[in-house]
């Protein structure tokens, strides 16, 4: 049985990933496979393989995320399949408020670890039982009732029953009230009631947490547990500073699919994310004479504004997804006084910095008049022409934007795999220091 059927789930993110360890006698397990897209990957790694598993998965292009105040915790981000993943490594078993109780039993749980069907090493069923178990319990953001764990767990308790792991019954029984015994929980659960287990694990909650904290502050640890929660209260500030933000334009004729490009981006990121329309032709139609007369004066002035926005959505370690840019005034002017709308126009283009990055949906004019039906398949050529020359230009003179030429022609899935693959990777650059192409 694999893993991803083990816990009922079709596949099994990261296990791809994690397939880089491999083959090189580094001692390891699997310790809470994800339920599906989305969830994280959990993985036991003895503390003398951590480095050197760190450097395997960075070499596969995952990225360290910075964390503070949590424990051994070490998590990486990447993307698998198309798709972002993301793995937890730890080097020892923790549970509790702020994981502060050390179980102490993440040597054992390695020695009893072997290899599933995709040659990637799991915990022994009854060390998988405790574990799920102390992290239902104990565990922050955690929810027992309605947990897709339940049904593995009652699974598990089955072989717990069977062939008891003793040092488990001593770990866990200070735990727990006198009058339950870590038999009695493996009982419960193996009856395969999943409401009422639920609520008998949420029965016990409170007290398991109260006696994690109070074991860890008996044995004198209470100014460890006053640093990590200084440094979970500031951690989202430190990832800020450690993490700086992409701006990214994308451009494209109506029709092309930015749009949809930028909804697919914005549901596959793995961080938070900023999303801001750049157009810079709404009209002022029904305005009064006044204001169609300032309007033109308007339009830097909106652009400069919306900028700053995004500006200080990077500086905050956001993506911004500029729908649009000033760059749509590269396209060649049309009707009266095109002379002085070709000098208003060169201002428009120069009122803002160069994005991070600017993505180009390149289709032919007839595709996009197909679509929308607005302009002539002529003009729709020329003015993509105009935009990509100008772009080109803008890059070549000051290294910025990175530009990305896409097929806006192939399917909006295959358009979003391709522009997330290689923002992620300007992404992962800057997050590991490297700035390998141009300025940052």
């Amino acid at each position: 049985m694999t893993i991803a059927e083990a816990h009922g789930a079709s596949t099994a993110p990261g296990i791809e990933s994690l397939g880089v360890l491999h083959g090189h006698g580094l001692s390891y397990a699997v310790l809470r496979p994800p339920h599906g897209a989305g969830d994280d990957l959990d993985v036991l790694v003895a503390a003398d393989d951590l480095e050197p598993a760190l450097g395997l998965l960075r070499s596969r292009g995952l990225v360290e995320e910075p964390a503070f105040g949590r424990g051994t915790h070490r998590f990486l981000v990447g993307l698998e399949g198309g798709s972002f993943v993301r793995l937890d490594l730890v080097t020892s078993l923790d549970f509790g408020p702020l994981s502060v109780w050390s179980s102490g039993m993440a040597q054992a749980c390695l020695a009893r670890a072997a290899a599933s069907a995709e040659d990637v090493p799991r915990l022994d069923p009854r060390d998988e039982f405790w574990v799920t178990l102390l992290h239902l319990l104990a565990d922050d953001g955690t929810e027992p009732r309605g947990s897709h764990r339940l049904v593995r767990l009652a699974g598990l308790a089955e072989a717990v029953a069977e062939d008891p792991v003793e040092a488990w019954h001593r770990v866990v029984s200070p735990l727990l009230p006198r009058s339950v015994s870590p038999l009695d929980v493996v009982r419960t659960c193996a009856r395969h009631d999943s409401s009422a287990l639920a609520e008998a694990l949420w029965t016990l909650r409170p007290g398991v947490r109260r006696r994690c904290l109070r074991e860890v502050l008996d044995a004198g640890a209470a100014r460890p547990i006053v640093s990590l929660v200084m440094l979970r209260a500031t951690e989202r500030l430190r990832q800020w500073r450690g993490r700086r933000g992409l701006l990214v334009a994308v451009l494209g004729p109506d029709g092309a699919g930015k749009s949809t490009l930028l909804e697919a981006i914005g549901r596959a990121w793995p961080w938070p994310h900023e999303r801001i329309y750049f157009g810079l032709w709404p009209d002022a139609y029904g305005s009064s004479a006044v204001v169609k007369t300032l309007w033109p004066l308007r339009r830097p002035l909106r652009a400069v504004r919306r900028y700053g926005i995004g500006w200080l959505g990077g500086a905050r370690g956001r993506l911004v997804l500029f729908d649009r840019y000033v760059y749509d005034a590269a396209a060649p002017p049309r009707g009266r006084l095109q002379g002085l709308k070709r000098l208003y126009f060169g201002i428009l283009l120069r009122c803002v910095p160069a994005p991070d990055v600017a993505v180009l949906l390149e289709a032919p004019g007839e595709v996009l008049y197909a679509r929308k039906g607005e302009m002539s398949p002529q003009v729709l050529d020329d003015n993509r022409d105009a935009i990509a020359r100008h772009v080109q230009a803008v890059h070549r003179r000051t290294g910025r934007p990175r530009v990305l030429v896409v097929d806006a022609t192939q399917r909006p899935s295959a358009v979003a795999d391709e522009v997330v693959a290689a923002i992620w990777g300007m992404a992962a650059e800057r997050l590991q220091g490297k700035n390998t192409g141009g300025k940052p």
